[in-house]
């Protein structure tokens, strides 16, 4: 449930920026679109973190372990850069 309540608005929010900006002079906004990219690859690793590796308790693992903690946060902050950056 915590998902559903995570993902919708950020889904949302992406791609009613995307529309938004492209219905009013036909071309699409390089933050929308970062911010649609962004949406997905954070999806995309929730998906592999929550199915894939699911016999790993991540938020256990990132609670004990600081090192963990700031790779994880600077794995987060370089996939942004690339969403944002390369739109």
């Amino acid at each position: 449930m915590q998902a559903v309540k995570t993902f919708v608005p950020l889904f949302v929010g992406a791609f009613v920026a995307v529309y938004v900006t492209f219905q009013g002079d036909g071309m699409f906004s390089t933050f929308a679109v970062g911010l649609a990219k962004y949406a997905l690859a954070v999806t995309g690793a929730w998906f592999v973190d929550t199915f894939l590796i699911s016999e790993v308790n991540t938020r256990e693992i990132l609670a004990k372990n600081p090192i963990a903690y700031a790779i994880f946060v600077s794995a987060n902050i370089i996939t942004a850069a690339l969403c944002f950056g390369a739109a």
